[in-house]
C-alpha cells in the first residue's frame, strides 16, 4: 500500500516536474518502498537531460540504491544512444553491480533495437562482458531475425561459444518459428554443432508436435 502512495506521488510529481520530484526522492530515507522509485525517477529525469540522470544517479552512496538508480538513467541513456549507453557502464568499476547493469543495458537495447544491441555483441565478445551480452542479446535477435543471429554467431571467435549460440538461436528461433527453426537445425553437418541446435529447440518443438519430435 504504502509503495504504491509512493510511486503514485513521486512518479506523477516527475511527469509534471522531474527535476523537482527526483530531488525530493533524494531526501527521502531510503527503504525498500522508496528505492522502487529510483531507477524510474533517473528514466523521467532522463527525458529532460540523460547526463543530468546519470549525475542524479551517481549521487547515492550506498551501492544498490546507486544501482538502482543508475539502471534509470542509462535506460535514457540508451534511447538516444546505445553506444553512449554501452560505453558508460564499461567505464564503470568491475564487479557484480557492473555486470547486473551491462545486463541491464543489453537487454533494454536489444528489446528496442536488436540489430545495434548484436553490434555491441560483436565488440564486447571477448572481453570481462562477453558472456553476459550474449545470453541477453542472443534470444532477442533471435526472435525478430535469425539470420542475423546466424551471421552474429558465425563472427564468435570461440567455438564453445558459437555452439552454445547455436543452441540459444534455435531455443528461441523454435518458440516463433518452430517449422524454420528444425529445417535449419537439420542442414548443420552433423556433430556437436547440430547436438547443441537440437538440444536448444527440443522443448519447443516436444510442446508443440511430440511425434515428429519423438
Amino acid at each position: 500500500m504504502r509503495k504504491m502512495a509512493l510511486n503514485a506521488a513521486y512518479l506523477g510529481w516527475a511527469e509534471r516536474d522531474p527535476t523537482g520530484a527526483a530531488a525530493a526522492v533524494k531526501g527521502l530515507p531510503l527503504d525498500a518502498d522508496t528505492r522502487s522509485l529510483l531507477s524510474p525517477m533517473a528514466q523521467a529525469l532522463g527525458k529532460v537531460s540523460s547526463q543530468r540522470a546519470l549525475e542524479w544517479a551517481a549521487q547515492f552512496s550506498i551501492s544498490r540504491e546507486r544501482e538502482a538508480a543508475m539502471s534509470g538513467a542509462l535506460e535514457s541513456v540508451a534511447v538516444e544512444s546505445p553506444r553512449a549507453a554501452a560505453d558508460t557502464v564499461m567505464k564503470m568499476p568491475a564487479g557484480a553491480a557492473r555486470d547486473r547493469l551491462v545486463a541491464s543495458v543489453a537487454a533494454s537495447i536489444a528489446a528496442r533495437d536488436p540489430v545495434a544491441a548484436a553490434e555491441l555483441v560483436r565488440d564486447f565478445q571477448n572481453g570481462p562482458v562477453g558472456a553476459i551480452t550474449k545470453g541477453v542479446v542472443l534470444p532477442e535477435l533471435a526472435k525478430v531475425n535469425p539470420a542475423a543471429a546466424l551471421e552474429l554467431i558465425k563472427n564468435f571467435q570461440d567455438v564453445a561459444h558459437q555452439q552454445e549460440g547455436y543452441g540459444v538461436l534455435a531455443r528461441s528461433w523454435a518458440d516463433a518459428d518452430l517449422g524454420a527453426a528444425v529445417a535449419w537445425a537439420k542442414t548443420l553437418p552433423a556433430g556437436e554443432t547440430q547436438e547443441k541446435a537440437l538440444a536448444g529447440l527440443l522443448e519447443s518443438w516436444t510442446n508443440q508436435d511430440p511425434a515428429a519430435a519423438a
